[in-house]
């Protein structure tokens, strides 16, 4: 695999430490990202904040459509899943 394909990227960006740093910027905040995008790159992050409402309207103003919205969660609670 050659440096700077999109493996390369990829595995980049799933790495702990941008999940660790993406939520230490983002917790307890939505984030609105473009589809298909990933989360982790703060390069994709369209608009943010505490406001579900206003982080979608502003993706929408500046031209995203169908943004994806992410709740970021205070990443000293534990989030616990019952898939039962």
């Amino acid at each position: 695999m050659a440096k700077g394909t999109i493996d390369d990227a990829v595995k980049e960006r799933r790495t702990p430490k941008s999940v660790g740093e993406f939520s230490k910027k983002f917790y307890d905040k939505y984030v609105a990202v473009p589809l298909f995008s990933s989360p982790f790159a703060d390069s994709s992050v369209v608009s943010y904040g505490k406001d579900l409402i206003k982080v979608h309207a502003q993706a929408i103003k500046k031209g995203y459509l169908e943004p994806v919205i992410i709740y970021v969660p205070d990443p000293a609670v534990p989030q616990i899943f019952d898939l039962n």
